[in-house]
């Protein structure tokens, strides 16, 4: 087991103390694990119908201001399913997460900033 401060969990914190070690050994890890499957089953649910159609967001993504849109929107798509599949089985984690967070805080600036903003 990795020994970092996150995974530390002292006695006196906790709500039922003499559970620390099923806590260490068992719910800590189980918990990481279901939330890694969750943030990479999300991003194959949602990325799944675009790698069937990889073309149908060609004007999106060219309105958002990436040319040309033939080349982003099949990548995206790939991105999407083949990096939520390499986060839900732990394989490359963090670069899978690295790429896909990136494109998700570009999808937020694009959407929910602007609306955030008054003009």
């Amino acid at each position: 087991m990795v020994d970092v401060s996150i995974f530390n969990n002292d006695k006196d914190h906790l709500i039922i103390p003499p559970l620390a070690g099923f806590y260490d050994r068992v719910a800590q890890p189980m918990a990481w694990s279901i939330f890694r499957l969750a943030v990479g089953g999300m991003l194959v649910v949602e990325g799944w119908p675009k790698i069937l159609a990889p073309l149908a967001q060609v004007g999106f993504v060219e309105n958002l201001g990436f040319y040309p849109g033939w080349l982003w929107s099949p990548l995206l798509a790939v991105m999407q399913v083949f990096g939520g599949l390499m986060i839900a089985l732990g394989l490359f984690t963090r670069p899978a997460a690295l790429a896909n967070g990136v494109m998700l805080a570009i999808t937020l600036w694009f959407h929910y900033i602007p609306m955030a903003m008054p003009s």
